[in-house]
């Protein structure tokens, strides 16, 4: 089967590949419960960024976290200063950049790698020249401008 649009291709795979995981969750057979996923391939990043568009809500300014870029080490560090974790969150970079992360948790740090950032055409952050100047959250409750970015 040829698929015309490279889009829903990508979705198709992520979706496949994702039901695959959920279904080796149970378990590995040694009676122990799986505590971590693995970390998500290529495909399933761009996929994720292709099938999710920018919000179209205006950002709040309400939430107590920093973004610092190191251009260096191809990273955004995220910290929180809050006592309130955050779940299953979508990092917005510069508004066409998306990573989804598990948890932000309470006063604590998560470190978003420019490998892992995708945009809706399946482009990759670190091959690009374009510096930090934008991070956003997207979460269950809302969307959010983080303090920065600063460049370390």
């Amino acid at each position: 089967m040829i698929f015309r649009n490279a889009r829903v291709a990508i979705v198709l795979l992520c979706g496949a590949a994702l039901a695959g995981c959920n279904a080796g969750n149970g378990g590995n057979g040694d009676g122990s419960t799986r505590l971590t996923a693995e970390a998500p391939t290529d495909t399933e990043l761009a996929a994720y960024s292709a099938s999710h568009p920018y919000p179209t809500t205006q950002p709040s300014q309400e939430i107590k976290v920093a973004a610092i870029a190191s251009p260096d080490r191809n990273q955004i560090k995220l910290y929180n200063f809050s006592n309130h974790p955050f779940s299953e969150v979508d990092v917005w970079v510069n508004g066409s950049w998306l990573q989804h992360i598990r948890g932000l948790p309470a006063n604590g740090s998560v470190i978003i790698k420019a490998t892992d950032l995708y945009n809706a055409f399946g482009k990759n952050f670190a091959g690009q020249k374009e510096p930090v100047s934008r991070v956003q959250l997207k979460t269950s409750t809302g969307f959010y401008d983080v303090m920065g970015p600063v460049a370390q």
